[in-house]
């Protein structure tokens, strides 16, 4: 979106180049859990489904997943965010976007209403209340629809470099710093909230989540990496700004970081495990 001698404009750039991002994220994501962005088993040749996703940003994965849907035109698809600077205007076609609090409250008119429920990369946002925010979105799933998480783990593989290791501890780092658990992305610990919902036939997948030279798609690899030295700035930004100041990087560390960074993404990749949990509201 180009918009001259405006104000907002700043903040309209920031915002493309946030659901650029995560608009990679969500193929790198997608690849890794075997080219399918719903692990749950779901009918999507039905009619007149309703889908939620949370933590919607732009409403990508809506878009995405509506493609797969046999009669999309007969399907309600809503997206929340807690702000909508980066809604775009107008919205996808057959996407609704809404400004909500994932910790509630919802609409009456939500509960149990929904056939699908999703929500990646999220709960870290909610601090220590996790568990609350998955048990207030199995509120909204119907009686045989499904709700899905899909979280980062905050965790290195066995050959991942120096930096890599230091990009996860900027992560761990943040977390401590805004109270959310390290253990938050645990597929133990989210397929825990979702069978205190009552949930049935439960699924988990541990989805080998790439970084770098590592992304089995060459024509993402440099997308891939781009996305990662971007959030890696953010982090070490956040880290500072917050009181403590940054503390798993010295100083000589943070100043080049960016740059060992992305000559080891370039060179060697890194391994990103990436959690999966899906379940079934009973059918009363």
């Amino acid at each position: 979106m180009a918009v001259a001698d405006n104000e907002n404009t700043p903040q309209l750039a920031a915002s493309e180049v946030e659901n650029e991002r995560l608009q990679i994220n969500h193929h790198v994501t997608k690849l890794a859990m075997g080219g399918s962005i719903l692990l749950a088993p779901f009918d999507v040749t039905r009619p007149n489904l309703k889908i939620l996703d949370s933590g919607t940003s732009d409403g990508y994965w809506l878009t995405e997943f509506r493609k797969t849907l046999a009669r999309p035109e007969t399907c309600t698809m809503i997206g929340f965010d807690i702000a909508d600077e980066r809604f775009p205007d107008p919205p996808p076609e057959g996407i609704e976007l809404r400004v909500q609090d994932v910790l509630g409250p919802f609409p009456d008119s939500w509960r149990g209403t929904f056939d699908v429920v999703h929500q990646r990369f999220v709960l870290a946002a909610t601090a220590t209340k996790g568990r609350e925010a998955v048990l207030g979105l199995c509120n909204l799933v119907k009686p045989g629809g499904w709700i899905q998480l899909v979280e980062m783990q905050s965790t290195v593989g066995e050959d991942d470099g120096p930096a890599v290791r230091q990009f996860v501890e900027l992560i761990n780092e943040l977390h401590i710093k805004i109270g959310a658990p390290r253990n938050l992305a645990d597929v133990a610990v989210l397929e825990g909230h979702i069978m205190a919902a009552g949930f049935q036939r439960v699924g988990t997948m541990q989805a080998p989540g790439t970084l770098g030279a590592k992304v089995p798609d060459p024509n993402t690899r440099a997308t891939a990496i781009k996305s990662t030295l971007d959030s890696a700035a953010s982090l070490l930004g956040a880290n500072k700004g917050l009181p403590g100041g940054l503390q798993s990087l010295s100083d000589d560390e943070a100043s080049s970081f960016l740059e060992r960074l992305e000559i080891e993404l370039i060179e060697y990749g890194g391994s990103w495990p990436i959690s999966v949990v899906w379940g079934q509201r009973p059918v009363k």
